[in-house]
């Protein structure tokens, strides 16, 4: 196996800068925490869903009963 030790784009030099710059891409990428503020904007947004889903259907209880109750007055008053 031969090694190019010249300046061109396959030479050791060149590869070994290659590596370098992945090492900084990959050492940015752990150090970021960008993406942390989205996910907890995103389990605030599931929260408040799944309140919402939870205080509808008591409120889809408690609406039925009062068109049963003005349906059953109704009926009974004609």
């Amino acid at each position: 196996m031969e090694f190019d030790v010249g300046i061109g784009p396959g030479s050791i030099a060149v590869r070994s800068q290659r590596m370098v710059r992945w090492g900084h891409r990959i050492e940015r990428f752990i150090q970021d925490d960008n993406g942390q503020d989205l996910i907890e904007y995103a389990l605030v947004a599931a929260l408040i869903g799944l309140g919402a889903v939870v205080s509808m259907k008591g409120l889809a209880t408690k609406i039925s009963s009062a068109f049963t109750t003005i349906g059953t007055n109704l009926t009974s008053a004609v």
